[in-house]
């Protein structure tokens, strides 16, 4: 079960989707203020289950959000996470878009994780960094 931290940083990911331009179509938590649809489970993708999806409208391309509290960082399922979800591709050319949502106090740790992954210059990856303030306390 996602922790509070999770789902808030889930949320605001969403949320940040669709101010771009997307629909976001799957959330693996369906929270009333990102959508007034029903949203479907993500489906997995290679190994695992994006939180947020979203569409655009327009071109029909992805783009996945996920989520992740201090204590997520140091799991072997991230590490699979970030390469799987970084590494999808619409077309032979095109990489899916990810957006890894972090607490700000975390931004040296994820990008540690991804430069130990050669994922550090990817120019699909993007991070949504929320100020710890904003979020519940966890417990260490």
């Amino acid at each position: 079960m996602p922790s509070n931290t999770h789902r808030i940083i889930a949320t605001l990911l969403a949320k940040k989707i669709r101010n771009e331009g997307y629909h976001v179509v799957c959330f693996d938590d369906n929270p009333k203020d990102v959508s007034d649809l029903k949203l479907y489970m993500p489906p997995k993708i290679v190994r695992h289950r994006p939180d947020v999806v979203g569409v655009d409208p327009e071109s029909g391309n992805l783009i996945i959000g996920e989520a992740k509290s201090s204590k997520d960082l140091s799991s072997k399922r991230t590490k699979e996470q970030l390469l799987d979800f970084s590494k999808s591709k619409i077309n032979d050319s095109e990489s899916i878009r990810l957006i890894v949502g972090i607490p700000l106090s975390c931004e040296k740790k994820l990008e540690k994780i991804l430069s130990q992954q050669g994922l550090l210059d990817r120019k699909n990856i993007d991070i949504l960094k929320i100020p710890d303030r904003l979020l519940p306390n966890e417990k260490k």
